[in-house]
């Protein structure tokens, strides 16, 4: 065996993105082992300061320190990010409107993502599952196809720049996974032609983006205000491009 150190992810800075409460455990604690492990540096973003409660399935478990809050974080700041899971995880996290912002920048921006389990819940409030083909928990598959996703039961799934596993179970190909893709770093242009599900200016009054841009790094030219539950954003706005000349 190799002793030589795994360099994949460094200099990379990795957002691992969870409610205040309710994270599985393991979720959170494998990738951010595997990122460290990689050369990389995770940061805990979460909607309130203090600390992270996690569980063991519906039992209390360790608690982990946030770094900064969904509502001060910018993904420029960072390489890629995490959604682990846990039932009550991304059902608080869903409603935290920074949350979802956070997430169409990352989106906006190329950037890949990592979903596990009940994960998806939040990519979906936030608009994001729309034309891709992922996995999660089984219960969600309605939620995902409804929202309209490609739900497929496997181990992992890798479409563009999104990685998806279902369950703890598959945590040691979903954290190899991640480690690959994110040392890949955003999506090339050529990648970037899927529109944003979004409640913008330039859509058709039923959450589609009917004003893609073709400039490197960006997916949409709207991202204008509204999450997908139609609640404003808080003035951020920093994804608003000019349809006519394609500039972020």
């Amino acid at each position: 065996m190799s002793n030589k150190t795994d360099r994949r992810l460094h200099g990379k800075k990795i957002a691992f993105l969870t409610a205040n409460e309710g994270v599985e455990r393991v979720e959170l604690e494998r990738p951010w082992q595997a990122v460290k492990a990689a050369g990389g540096s995770p940061e805990l973003l979460a909607p309130k300061l203090g600390s992270v409660q996690s569980f063991d399935h519906l039992d209390k478990s360790a608690t982990f320190p946030v770094t900064t809050t969904t509502a001060f974080a910018r993904a420029e700041d960072y390489d890629a990010v995490v959604l682990p899971g846990g039932v009550a995880n991304p059902d608080q996290l869903r409603l935290d409107d920074a949350a979802l912002e956070l997430l169409g920048e990352f989106h906006a921006a190329g950037k890949p993502m990592a979903v596990i389990c009940h994960g998806p819940w939040t990519l979906r409030e936030a608009g994001l599952v729309r034309d891709r083909t992922l996995t999660s928990w089984p219960s969600l598959q309605t939620d995902i196809r409804n929202a309209g996703g490609n739900w497929i039961d496997k181990e992992l799934v890798i479409d563009d720049g999104l990685v998806s596993s279902r369950k703890p179970d598959d945590l040691d190909a979903f954290c190899e996974a991640l480690v690959e893709r994110f040392g890949r770093g955003r999506l090339a242009a050529a990648d970037l032609r899927r529109d944003l599900e979004c409640g913008g200016e330039s859509g058709d009054g039923h959450g589609h983006c009917l004003a893609p841009v073709a400039t490197a790094g960006y997916r949409h030219s709207c991202l204008v205000g509204r999450s997908a539950r139609g609640a404003p954003y808080r003035g951020r706005r920093p994804f608003v491009h000019d349809a006519r000349t394609a500039t972020p």
